[in-house]
């Protein structure tokens, strides 16, 4: 791995690997962010540019990962599990919550405490819209979706106000007021 500014010809090797990495993204102006995946599940890393590897996770199954708008809390989830799980950069810490839910449909506010997901009301497959606080890890129900809007990608407005959402079904986008 090996940085280069543009326009430059110079460039700095930052470290040796043969890991095989399949997601790449900075996280500050000295951290990279690095996920692996070979036939024994998926790893992360964070590289900092002076080349020190500090493992994440090893060799997991599968897993979704979602950074906080700040890069300070990577939330992922196994792919067969879903159970939520939650990395501090800051702490290098890692908390669990009680709650299984796709990663897929869920969002950061733009405090990057709360998060919001979609997830089934019942077993008509209805969704919810739901807000998470990382610190307490309570779990709010915000707005109950109409039964034509099934989420395929969440999107949370500037000020936390509206929910955008891209509907799995006519992959048209919805717009749905967050009052919390």
């Amino acid at each position: 791995i090996a940085l280069q500014h543009l326009g430059s010809d110079d460039y700095k090797k930052i470290t040796d690997t043969r890991l095989e990495i399949s997601a790449l993204t900075w996280i500050d102006d000295n951290t990279l962010y690095l996920k692996s995946s070979n036939s024994g599940g998926s790893s992360s890393f964070l590289l900092t540019l002076d080349g020190k590897l500090t493992k994440i996770l090893e060799n997991k199954t599968e897993f979704k990962e979602l950074w906080s708008k700040d890069y300070k809390n990577l939330l992922f989830a196994l792919e067969n599990d879903a159970k939520l799980s939650l990395f501090n950069l800051e702490k290098h810490e890692f908390s669990d919550f009680n709650i299984k839910l796709d990663i897929n449909k869920c969002a950061w506010g733009m405090d990057n405490i709360n998060l919001f997901c979609a997830a089934p009301k019942n077993q008509s497959g209805q969704e919810e819209l739901y807000i998470i606080n990382i610190i307490t890890k309570s779990k709010k129900s915000l707005v109950e979706l109409e039964p034509y809007i099934i989420v395929e990608k969440l999107f949370i407005s500037e000020i936390d106000n509206y929910a955008i959402i891209q509907n799995a079904l006519d992959h048209k986008l919805y717009r749905v007021l967050i009052n919390f």
